[in-house]
């Protein structure tokens, strides 16, 4: 009897140290419980994606007579800017042709043209718009030339201590616009692009200099043909968002524009200084086809921003087309 007194006191103190030390473990346990996960950080708002298109007409009034245009590199085939010079031609055509859906001009295609120049006054009149017109009589298919240079400048400074190279390039593009006619100048563009890596290529993607200037280039061509053809504009940005622009934009994303942007303009009158209701007020000018008001909204949310915007930047290229 005794022994098993004995036993079962035993098994009666193991029993309380072993609930003792269960015990003592939850209380060691809610030292290194975490506890619940901390609240997810809030989303940010989405982004208010805002389409629209439209019909640019050309800024240039070309006389209504020049219907059937060729397209011709000038200058000294020999020269270095020569390779540049052709590759301008060819995308003047491309762009003339996507431009086109109004039926404004007919382009000369490259054989056709061949077959014109077989001779050679016409190769030299072709290489020069002075005296393009002398040879008229002969070129009865045509009713005016575009001639096309781009000139370009290039430059990579390489870093000190190797690693990231400054690169730099700068084209001119000209383009006019001859009428045979009378061998006046119908419509003419001359301007300077410019790229800079440390400016236009944060990223330092490593893309070749020629994509760099053939770019460049394309800039320039489009400025020209959306100056003397009338163009289709598609327009696909986001809207600033915010909560003082929130009823705006949910009359814009319907389409009512003249409504939305009367709560920009409202916005703009509490804070001069809120870019994303200027850029929203430019959209909306823009949408509805009054082109020098976008012109001066764009400019101003990009003067007031004072730093690099994409959708700011491209709206003010967009308006110079």
């Amino acid at each position: 009897m005794g022994s098993l007194w004995r036993k079962a006191g035993v098994a009666v103190v193991m029993c309380g140290m072993l609930a003792s030390w269960g015990c003592e473990m939850e209380g060691l346990g809610s030292l290194f419980d975490p506890g619940p996960p901390p609240p997810p950080a809030p989303l940010p708002p989405p982004k208010l994606k805002f389409a629209f298109s439209y019909v640019q007409p050309a800024r240039v009034k070309v006389p209504p007579h020049i219907r059937t245009l060729a397209v011709m590199p000038e200058g000294d085939s020999q020269s270095d800017d020569a390779q540049w010079g052709q590759e301008a031609a060819d995308k003047v055509i491309k762009y003339l042709k996507e431009e086109n859906a109004q039926g404004r001009y007919d382009i000369v295609e490259r054989a056709a043209l061949q077959r014109m120049l077989e001779e050679a006054d016409l190769q030299a009149a072709f290489g020069d718009p002075d005296t393009a017109a002398r040879s008229r009589g002969k070129l009865k298919a045509v009713d005016a030339i575009v001639y096309v240079r781009a000139q370009t400048n290039t430059e990579t400074r390489r870093a000190a201590q190797g690693g990231y190279s400054r690169r730099l390039a700068t084209v001119k593009v000209s383009c006019k616009l001859v009428d045979l006619s009378n061998g006046s100048l119908a419509a003419a563009h001359n301007d300077i692009y410019e790229f800079d890596s440390a400016r236009d290529d944060k990223k330092n993607t490593r893309t070749s200099m020629d994509r760099i200037v053939g770019d460049l280039i394309e800039q320039g061509v489009q400025d020209f043909v959306a100056g003397i053809s009338a163009h289709t504009v598609n327009v696909e940005t986001t809207l600033a968002s915010g909560k003082r622009l929130q009823s705006g934009n949910e009359l814009a994303l319907a389409g009512k524009y003249a409504a939305a942007l009367e709560h920009y303009r409202a916005a703009m009158e509490k804070n001069a200084e809120d870019h994303g209701a200027v850029f929203n007020a430019g959209l909306m000018y823009e949408a509805m086809g009054k082109f020098k008001d976008a012109r001066e909204m764009y400019a101003k949310a990009a003067t007031i921003i004072r730093s690099e915007n994409v959708q700011y930047t491209a709206a003010v290229a967009r308006m110079r087309r």
